[in-house]
C-alpha cells in the first residue's frame, strides 16, 4: 500500500508532520518495513497512520496485535506521567515529552512489523480514502 501526500492532506495531517513526511516521500510512500520504521525515526506517529488508514475490522486486529506492545509502553511512561503530568506541584508538559520520547518510539519499533504486514496483507485502507489514492 502507498500512502500519499494527497491522503495525508485529506485527513487532516498535522501540517508540521505533513511537512517532514514530505520531505522524506515527496509524493508517496510505499508502507514496507523499512519505510514505516524510517517513519517512526523521524518522529511520525504509526497509530495515526493505522487509525486513519486501516479498514475498521482490519484496525480492530490491529489493537488486538499490538496489545502488548502497548501494555508495555503503558508501564515504561507511566512513572513519568505520573512525576511530570499528574503531579499538581510539577505540572511539565515538556519535560514529560522528554522523558517518553524514547520509551514511545521503542513502542513505534515494535508495532511496525505489525503494520507493515498488516497493510501488506490486507491493503486495507478505508473505503472513503479509495477514491483519493
Amino acid at each position: 500500500m502507498n500512502i500519499t501526500v494527497k491522503m495525508l492532506i485529506k485527513n487532516d495531517y498535522p501540517e508540521h508532520l505533513l511537512d517532514i513526511f514530505q520531505s522524506e516521500w515527496p509524493e508517496n510512500c510505499e508502507t514496507t518495513l523499512e519505510n514505516l520504521l524510517r517513519a517512526v525515526e523521524l518522529g511520525l506517529d504509526l497509530n495515526w497512520f493505522a487509525q486513519n488508514f486501516l479498514s475498521d475490522s482490519a484496525f480492530v486486529d490491529y489493537i488486538k496485535n499490538t496489545a502488548s506492545a502497548f501494555a508495555k509502553n503503558l508501564k515504561a511512561t507511566a512513572p513519568f506521567l505520573k512525576r511530570y503530568i499528574l503531579n499538581a506541584a510539577c505540572p511539565s508538559q515538556e519535560k514529560y515529552m522528554k522523558a517518553i520520547t524514547p520509551l514511545t518510539m521503542e513502542y513505534m519499533r515494535d508495532v511496525a512489523p505489525i503494520l507493515a504486514q498488516m497493510m501488506m496483507d490486507n491493503g486495507s485502507i478505508g473505503e472513503e480514502l479509495e477514491t483519493i489514492k
